[in-house]
C-alpha cells in the first residue's frame, strides 16, 4: 500500500482510498484510514464482495471516529 501510494503521488493521480487483491482462492480488500493505517479485510473467493466492502465501510467508519 506504501508502494501503491508513492506511485499515486508521483504520477500525480490522487490517493487511493480502496484497493483489492485477488487471488485463486482469496480476495483481499483494503481502505485507507489516517496517518499510514489502513484496514485490511481477507475472504475466500466466494464471497459476496458487495456485502465485504459494506462491513469493510461501515468499520473504517467506526474506526475513524475512534482515532
Amino acid at each position: 500500500l506504501t508502494q501503491l501510494r508513492k506511485m499515486c503521488d508521483h504520477t500525480e493521480i490522487g490517493r487511493p482510498h480502496r484497493f483489492k487483491l485477488e487471488f485463486a482462492r482469496t480476495k483481499v480488500l483494503s481502505c485507507d484510514l489516517k496517518d499510514g493505517y489502513y484496514l485490511v479485510l481477507v475472504v475466500d473467493e466466494t464471497a459476496n464482495e458487495g456485502v465485504a466492502r459494506n462491513h469493510l465501510d461501515r468499520c473504517r467508519e467506526r474506526l475513524m471516529a475512534e482515532i
